[in-house]
């Protein structure tokens, strides 16, 4: 037969005016070539007609008042599963926000530097996620500092209700507000270049690099004086163990650079020494 011809071999029209037909065409896997060059592995030939580029299939032809009928019956049964789905996403949405202890209208998100303390807060029944960067509470603990959190600004859901949590990036500047509404915020201290002497009161320390040499290890410390302004000590020294019985430390150096870290800004400093009674 001709290429690109398509012939009838047999029909029957049911009930509902639509033609049942088996018909011989081309062969929808080699386009009626019978075989490609792309198949040489296996001789070329095309596996679905064997090389014949022909094949026989079934199809419907339907009324134009079949095919409406049928167009309705198709959205009646997707609007049915839809709403099965959105009552099926309620009864997991109230799983999910009990898992992630958002199901009350505000979480606790707890201040200051929580990596030292982040046994104590676990054991009191904080949690810690990704989304804020932070240890939480359910309900206000009242032991240690915290922010309100909506956790409506938290969560987003999709077109059937299904709720899920806001990327990072998403509720970075709400958290960064509430915070400002709490907590002191940090202000660039001096001019770079400039030396300075100033207490302290120690944060946390990070290890950065470590070798085997034990004076080679590297740490970010970072201290905070009364005003809230964050300074930032790059050093061999963990200052953890610097610290006085109040926390303080006294430091001399000079101030490095002027950067921004999370929307935090944080006076770097260099080439300090720790000064007597810290």
């Amino acid at each position: 037969m001709s290429k690109g011809v398509t012939i009838v071999r047999s029909e029957y029209v049911d009930r509902n005016g639509t033609k049942h037909q088996e018909v011989e065409t081309d062969c929808d896997r080699c386009g009626g070539a019978g075989q490609s060059d792309k198949w040489y592995l296996t001789g070329k030939v095309c596996f679905k007609c064997g090389g014949d580029g022909r094949m026989i299939t079934k199809r419907k032809e339907y009324t134009p008042e079949h095919e409406e009928k049928l167009r309705k019956q198709r959205e009646k049964r997707a609007e049915k599963k839809r709403l099965a789905a959105i009552a099926k996403a309620e009864e997991e949405n109230q799983v999910k926000l009990a898992n992630w202890g958002y199901n009350q209208p505000t979480i606790h998100l707890v201040l200051g530097d929580t990596f030292s303390i982040k046994d104590e807060l676990k054991s009191a029944g904080a949690r810690f996620n990704n989304q804020i960067r932070g240890w939480y509470f359910s309900e206000n603990p009242g032991q240690w500092d915290t922010v309100e959190l909506e956790t409506a600004e938290l969560l987003k859901y999709n077109y059937l209700g299904q709720v899920d949590l806001k990327y990072f990036h998403e509720v970075q500047d709400y958290i960064n507000e509430k915070r400002k509404e709490v907590e002191p915020q940090s202000s660039y201290v001096g001019s770079v270049g400039e030396k300075i002497e100033i207490e302290v009161e120690f944060i946390t320390s990070f290890l950065i690099e470590s070798t085997h040499f034990i004076y080679s290890d590297t740490f970010i410390n970072k201290m905070q004086d009364e005003q809230g302004n964050i300074f930032i000590w790059k050093t061999s020294k963990n200052l953890k163990y610097e610290k006085d019985d109040t926390g303080k430390i006294r430091l001399k150096g000079t101030i490095k650079e002027h950067t921004e870290f999370r929307g935090e800004q944080q006076t770097i400093l260099t080439r300090c020494r720790l000064q007597k009674g810290s």
